[in-house]
């Protein structure tokens, strides 16, 4: 039973992702500049129970702690966050604001790298090269102890 109903919320929470993601490139497309932001600030909010001004002010190492509970890690609403943070990012560097780009995408890698360790259903192979696309616009120096830990994690159980 545990088994089915954690099958049918990671099923839900990776439709939901792929919806919100259709909705933000869309308004990308309208306008590139500031498209999608709205639905970003809506998403996060809906998915995670989490303002995403919140998790772009909170330190990188920070972040995971929001989505442990008695239940232990909330995976879904750590994915969702991740990839909602990566899209932010991603506006950041379309609006030339890169400063602001490469604090949001070390929070987005955590919290993404977190929900597949975490989550055998969520390791699929969008999932696994948002955390490689992520690396390659962070570089070498991009990526802190506390994420190079939580990588090499990464590593042993994703491969």
């Amino acid at each position: 039973m545990y088994r089915q109903s954690r099958k049918g919320y990671i099923e839900e929470q990776i439709e939901k992702i792929g919806l919100i993601l259709t909705l933000i490139l869309t308004g990308r497309q309208a306008d590139p500049q500031k498209g999608g932001i709205e639905e970003i600030k809506k998403s996060c909010k809906t998915l995670t129970g989490v303002d995403i001004s919140l998790l772009l002010a909170l330190p990188v190492d920070r972040l995971p702690t929001l989505f442990e509970g008695a239940l232990g890690y909330d995976s879904g609403r750590s994915l969702a966050a991740g990839i909602l943070l990566d899209e932010r990012a991603q506006l950041f560097h379309d609006q030339n604001l890169a400063a602001s780009a490469f604090a949001a995408w070390p929070k987005a890698l955590l919290l993404i790298v977190e929900a597949l360790i975490a989550e055998e259903g969520f390791r699929t192979p969008e999932f696994r090269g948002r955390v490689e696309t992520i690396l390659e616009k962070l570089g070498p120096d991009g990526v802190t102890p506390k994420i190079e830990e939580r990588l090499a994690t990464y590593r042993k159980v994703v491969g």
